[in-house]
């Protein structure tokens, strides 16, 4: 390398490095402020429903809820706009924004990684975890890829229905990635291409309609190039009568009778009691904490139905995960209360 490139590439790295820097100090920054901006308790002690999470689920809950008495509850704090740009998500990882869970040190995987372990970020934002991840979507599900999650085929073939109508409504639009490689257009012929070589006309239809499947240009949920969320639609609809309540932890579900009447939330050191008169709606992400306490007898399938909450698959491998960013224990509710996890 000559004397100038080496120059040059010093600089660019410089230039990266300083710039990286900069962006990663605005986010944990502007993290603090929304924190300071949104510093507000809520408003009332009882609401119609109660939303835990906004997150895809949260979000497409709460702008379709035919309610006007919403409360809204994020652990997280609110999103800035640099978020949007696609070219930052990976800065958008260890900050504020995220849990920064860790998985525990692996003996089979994840040997390039300190200590064999391997980060797995999620959204502790306004927006959940879509706010940081790659906004693929994948289109092409059948049953098959979702039969597990669900106990009847009725539920499955209703989740497909809905799932197959992302992209076709204003909540979470979707269009094809725009940037492309010459190597990605070749690979691309090339595999459309194995089609051709084989003679039977029922059986090269069905290849054809595989590749197509298997091979093809990602979607992505963007509008016009930026992030597109179910958060976004629903700030957008700025509904009356819905309260947003942002850095707010949830602690525990109070139950009585069988059925949940309300939670205890921490915000800003204070700790509220909420009542939902109608309903209290907890998405999945509430129950992340199944990562490292599903073996817990007391968080298991039975006492979620009899609550009335929708519980998936708990994969084997969940087992060995720990989140290292929160403390190593369980806040347990009394008789009358639901166990979860103390998100602090």
């Amino acid at each position: 390398m000559s004397l100038l490139g080496l120059i040059s590439a010093k600089f660019t790295f410089i230039f990266y490095l300083i710039g990286t820097t900069l962006l990663c100090a605005f986010l944990n920054g502007s993290y603090r402020f929304y924190e300071y901006y949104y510093d507000t308790p809520p408003v009332k002690t009882s609401y119609e429903y109660i939303i835990v999470g906004t997150g895809t689920a949260g979000s497409i809950i709460a702008a379709g809820i035919p309610s006007r008495d919403v409360l809204v509850v994020e652990a997280g704090s609110m999103r800035t706009s640099l978020m949007d740009v696609p070219l930052f998500q990976p800065l958008l990882q260890g900050t504020q924004y995220d849990w920064q869970y860790q998985t525990e040190p692996q003996r089979n995987a994840c040997r390039a990684l300190e200590g064999q372990r391997s980060n797995w970020p999620m959204g502790k934002v306004f927006g959940g975890t879509h706010m940081l991840n790659n906004m693929i979507h994948f289109d092409m599900m059948g049953n098959t890829d979702f039969s597990g999650w669900f106990e009847s085929p009725e539920l499955t073939r209703k989740f497909l229905e809905y799932f197959h109508r992302w992209g076709k409504d204003p909540t979470i639009p979707v269009e094809r990635l725009q940037y492309g490689t010459e190597f990605g257009e070749d690979f691309l012929d090339s595999m459309q291409a194995q089609t051709k070589c084989i003679e039977r006309e029922n059986f090269c239809e069905k290849m054809e309609e595989l590749y197509s499947r298997l091979f093809a240009k990602p979607n992505v949920t963007a509008r016009n190039g930026m992030r597109r969320t179910a958060s976004h639609y629903y700030w957008e609809q700025r509904r009356p009568g819905h309260e947003l309540l942002l850095n707010a932890h949830v602690l525990k579900v109070n139950v009585e009778n069988g059925k949940a009447i309300g939670l205890v939330l921490e915000k800003s050191s204070r700790t509220y009691e909420i009542r939902a008169s109608k309903g209290i709606f907890c998405p999945r992400e509430l129950w992340e904490v199944r990562k490292f306490c599903c073996t817990v007898e007391s968080v298991h399938r039975n006492t979620s139905k009899r609550l009335g909450f929708l519980w998936f698959r708990i994969y084997p491998w969940v087992r060995t995960f720990r989140i290292t960013s929160l403390p190593e224990w369980i806040y347990f509710c009394g008789r009358r209360s639901f166990p979860c996890a103390r998100m602090t």
